[in-house]
This record gives structure tokens, C-alpha cells and sequence, in this order.
């Protein structure tokens, strides 16, 4: 959970242009890119490992299903956001 919570410290109030909005885009420095190096989508990749961890010490059912939904949402939203974001901006950006 401490990698967790420090990606969603580091990332939440900063611009992410690859996210949902991608509000203030034209801030992002590509050369000093930070955690946009390794993910496109920190907050994201946060609530995956989130699930997972959770989802192991938790083995009833209805955790199972929590967790497992959360995360595939985690995991299933990225790619989609994605397709979409190489939609508007074209394969150049």
C-alpha cells in the first residue's frame, strides 16, 4: 500500500495528459516525464495494485468479486483510453 499511496501523491495533482481530460497538456515536460516514463496512467496502475493487494488476504467471495472488478476496470480502462487519446491527437503525438 506505500507504493500506492506514493504514486497517488506524486501524480494526483499533476497534469496527465494521457488521462481522462487531459487537462493543462501543454505542461508536460517530455524530457523530465517523472512516472509518465514507466505508465501512461499512474492513478490507474495505483487502483490495480491496489485491487491486487487487497484481493489477496481477502479470500471470501464477495472480495473476490470486489477486487476483481476493480481491478480489471483498472486494467481494461487504460487500453481504452488509449484508443481513444491516439484517436483525437493522431499516431504523430
Amino acid at each position: 500500500m506505500l507504493v500506492v499511496c506514493l504514486i497517488l501523491a506524486f501524480r494526483i495533482a499533476r497534469p496527465k495528459p494521457f488521462s481522462f481530460g487531459g487537462a493543462e497538456d501543454d505542461k508536460v515536460d517530455p524530457t523530465r516525464a517523472g512516472l509518465l516514463r514507466w505508465t501512461r496512467h499512474p492513478i490507474l496502475l495505483a487502483l490495480a495494485i491496489f485491487a491486487s493487494v487487497h484481493f489477496l488476504p481477502n479470500g471470501d467471495l464477495a472480495h473476490m468479486l470486489l477486487f476483481n472488478v476493480l481491478g480489471g476496470f483498472a486494467i481494461a480502462v487504460q487500453g481504452l483510453i488509449d484508443q481513444r487519446k491516439r484517436r483525437d491527437l493522431g499516431p504523430s503525438r
